[in-house]
């Protein structure tokens, strides 16, 4: 098998990787999409896994062999009492705006059905404070410029996809304007 040299290598092709595979190939670079084995069936997994307070892994394996994980935990207390807060006020807006009918969806401590990590990765000019420098790019490493939930500290209240999304765009910009051919620093 003969090599080939590639420009980047995107990992994971979710909201932010396969905005970055996109513009950075759309830019002349020669990219490489890898992403993960396909999702399980339901049928696959145990019908319980996230009321379990089993803390471990699903005897179902992926295409590699590695077992799928169980989820358990739930929300903080504090977040519960936020959402109470925030509900009110919304309601209040709502009545004074004329509304007549008004349905509040206040969330039990369970695990939520769609939770984003993020923050693993802060950006920032200190690397005694930060792991990723303003444009996305880690710096203790070069060339790796991580583009997913994880350069955002925290997903507020809302799905943040098209937070995640900007920061690709945000991020591939940087990777389009300043590659020269090489690497980002010697």
């Amino acid at each position: 098998m003969s090599k080939q040299h590639v420009n980047a290598v995107v990992i994971g092709a979710g909201a932010g990787g396969g905005i970055v595979a996109k513009e950075l190939s759309e830019a002349g670079l020669s990219v490489v999409l890898m992403e993960r084995g396909g999702w399980p069936r339901f049928e696959q997994l145990d019908h319980d896994e996230l009321s379990s307070q089993f803390y471990g892994v699903l005897p179902v394996k992926d295409y590699w062999g590695i077992h799928f994980a169980k989820l358990s935990g739930g929300r903080h207390y504090h977040d519960i009492d936020l959402c109470k807060i925030v509900a009110s006020k919304a309601e209040a807006w709502l009545r004074e705006a004329g509304a007549s009918r008004i349905w509040l969806s206040i969330p039990g401590r369970g695990l939520g059905s769609g939770p984003h990590q993020a923050g693993t990765c802060r950006m920032g000019n200190d690397p005694k404070t930060s792991v990723r420098n303003r444009s996305g790019q880690l710096h203790d490493m070069d060339n790796l410029f991580p583009a997913d939930g994880s350069l955002h500290v925290t997903n507020g209240g809302f799905n943040p996809v098209l937070t995640i999304m900007a920061l690709a765009y945000w991020v591939s910009d940087y990777i389009k304007r300043e590659w020269k051919g090489t690497r980002f620093r010697s």
